[in-house]
């Protein structure tokens, strides 16, 4: 009986033993208490990589990482324990050996890559009147992920800024823009100067006129390209005397004769003209008659005749009188007084009158325009 416990005693001792023999030699890294990581870094700039080093203890000892992230947005980590940062943020990196049973935690910060400096591309600029630009800059370094900038006028009533990229010329003048890194004082300025739009040509549109005497015309210009700034258009008379002409090109008559009016630019670059010839409204009025019954012998004229005048102008006349007259005893034979008005493109015709032996008969008219006198008369041959 006590052979067979003492057998029994030793057979207890070996299960045991195996056991543990068994255990020891399939997870022979539980003898691993502790993992620790060399790197002393914790801050890893965007867009950066990061190798993670460990040490087991007892030290020599050793088994195979498995490498986890607490969030592969922020960073990513693969089988060596190389982390590559993907957004700015806070994540855990995890260590672990047998299956999880022991595992060590790296916190991970990824920080933005700051600025050193900003610098607009052009440091002047000159722009037109209603011109458009975007405006270019560098950030240094380039690897900078802090890109958020701020674009200012310094008088919005010259340069405008639209989407915090462009800059729009909206007033002739002189005015700084300011480019600058958000919430730092990293800043570069440019001057701007707006300049109105200058005119490429000019164009009257009737580049041939007459007018009358004591009368206005008002010249009508175009200008190339249409948005020209118009205040840019200077109007000067060759002749005074015979024509003016005010700021904005309404001419005026003064005595008959001709002369041009010469239309330019403000800074000289284009230059039109335009004759122009004052004439008399006389010019204008044309006689005639009209002679159903008429006879002739050596100049006398006997019969019934009808004396026409016409209005050719664009002006309206007041017929004050007519006379028949005798041309070789200077006799009035015929006349009428306060006719009217006679309108512009119109003509009247005074009827049929009798006339016995008149020699060489003269058609005399009188009337006013613009309260002056005027006389007008046509000889019959």
């Amino acid at each position: 009986m006590n052979t067979i416990k003492k057998y029994s005693f030793y057979i207890s001792i070996l299960i045991i033993s195996i056991s543990f023999s068994n255990c020891t030699s399939d997870s022979g890294d539980i003898r691993i208490s502790d993992i620790q990581f060399i790197n002393t870094t914790h801050e890893i700039y965007l867009g950066r990589t990061l190798l993670l080093k460990t040490e087991f203890y007892p030290n020599n000892e050793s088994a195979p990482i498995t490498w986890s992230s607490s969030n592969n947005d922020i960073a990513e980590v693969d089988t060596q324990g190389l982390v590559t940062t993907k957004k700015l943020g806070t994540c855990i990196i995890t260590a672990s050996i047998y299956n999880d049973v022991l595992k060590a935690p790296f916190e991970i910060t990824v920080i933005p890559i700051g600025a050193e400096n900003i610098s607009l591309k052009e440091k002047s600029l000159s722009l037109f009147l209603g011109d458009e630009k975007e405006i270019e800059y560098e950030i240094v370094p380039q690897s900078s992920t802090i890109t958020e900038v701020i674009l200012s006028s310094s008088n919005e009533n010259v340069i405008e800024i639209v989407d915090n990229k462009k800059v729009l010329a909206v007033g002739t003048g002189r005015t700084s823009i300011t480019v600058s890194i958000k919430n730092t004082t990293i800043k570069d300025s440019c001057m701007i100067e707006v300049i109105p739009i200058p005119v490429e040509s000019i164009t009257i549109v009737d580049s041939s006129h007459e007018m009358l005497l004591d009368d206005t015309l008002q010249l009508t210009c175009t200008v190339t390209p249409q948005n020209a700034d118009a205040k840019n258009i200077i109007y000067t008379s060759s002749d005074k005397t015979v024509l003016t002409v005010d700021k904005n090109g309404l001419v005026t008559s003064k005595k008959l004769g001709t002369a041009e009016i010469i239309v330019t630019s403000l800074d000289g670059s284009s230059e039109t003209k335009c004759m122009i010839k004052v004439i008399s409204i006389t010019d204008y009025i044309s006689l005639n008659k009209y002679e159903p019954s008429l006879i002739s012998i050596d100049g006398y004229f006997t019969g019934t005749h009808s004396a026409i005048i016409i209005n050719n102008s664009t002006q309206d006349i007041y017929l004050t009188k007519y006379e028949l007259i005798d041309s070789e005893t200077g006799l009035v034979k015929n006349y009428k007084e306060n006719i009217g008005i006679l309108k512009a493109g119109e003509q009247l015709d005074l009827g049929e009158n009798e006339i016995t032996n008149i020699y060489k008969p003269v058609d005399k008219w009188y009337f006013t325009y613009k309260d002056k006198n005027y006389t007008l008369q046509k000889k019959w041959e």
